[in-house]
């Protein structure tokens, strides 16, 4: 018999980590008529093909920003955008990616957009981090866990052919280790549309 040395190199295993993002939006009235796109914007992946909506995203990360849309969301018969959901797959300790929505006035009557407070739920006992700032995120994704933050909602009036974006950023901290391996996430937005006259 001969031996046979077999040589492995690499990372062997890592915490893929998933989830979605589901927006609500709705109107306060029938007569108002609006959109909503989703936009990936930014991410960070160094060292795993992380996926939006089962699409590989490249490594290394670009540098650029709004990279692609990830389409619009659908209108019901009262004009009302029912959900819009976007999946993010195969995230490791310190990826996180960054989307923008968009929520364009399409009829004749000017709007205002309101929210309340986002929900989320995680499985397997990871622990989450709601971030109230760019720099808190950047900060809590040196710990551990599940970290997002959604901005402030403009606030003002969105007149016909106007758009109003907020952004929702989720990660996984790179402090986070193995035990979080398949974990996922549900992240929920909800968003008011009423007429301001």
């Amino acid at each position: 018999m001969v031996p046979v040395l077999v040589v492995m190199s690499g990372a062997l295993a890592f915490s893929a980590f998933s989830g979605s993002i589901t927006t609500n939006v709705s109107a306060s009235a029938g007569y108002i008529s609006f959109n909503q796109q989703a936009l990936l914007y930014n991410y960070s992946a160094s060292n795993t093909v992380m996926t939006v909506d089962n699409m590989p995203l490249a490594i290394p990360s670009p540098a650029s920003s709004t990279l692609m849309s990830l389409g619009w969301a659908g209108l019901d018969n009262s004009k009302n955008v029912t959900e819009q959901t976007v999946n993010v797959g195969n995230m490791a300790p310190g990826n996180f990616v960054t989307f923008e929505f968009e929520v364009t006035n399409n009829g004749s009557v000017g709007f205002v957009l309101s929210s309340a407070t986002p929900t989320t739920a995680v499985s397997g006992g990871l622990g989450s981090v709601d971030a109230t700032s760019w720099s808190v995120f950047k900060e809590d994704m040196s710990s551990t866990g599940y970290v997002y933050m959604v901005t402030s909602i403009p606030s003002g009036s969105i007149d016909n052919g106007h758009t109003a974006s907020y952004f929702v950023v989720v990660g996984l901290a790179s402090g986070s280790d193995n035990s979080y391996e398949e974990s996922t996430f549900a992240l929920t937005i909800t968003v008011t549309v009423t007429s301001d006259a």
